[in-house]
């Protein structure tokens, strides 16, 4: 498992719901916006991803996200 540098509850949430965004397909949200967010944190997002988002593992959204992460 990765090491994940603690988080403070509201900033995981707010990762959390980007992701979700993304997921979702809100308006805006695609592949450059995500990485934008996540860009600086991608061990703790890879690990979001993995714990959270177990659902999309089969999707590609998902295996292009993980691969610029």
């Amino acid at each position: 498992m990765l090491a994940v540098p603690a988080l403070d509850e509201s900033t995981e949430k707010r990762y959390r719901n980007a992701i979700r965004a993304y997921f979702e397909a809100e308006p805006d949200c695609d592949l450059e916006w995500i990485t934008g967010v996540l860009g600086s944190v991608k061990i703790t997002a890879r690990a979001i991803l993995a714990a959270r988002f177990k659902e999309y593992a089969f999707t590609e959204k998902y295996r292009r996200l993980m691969a610029r992460l």
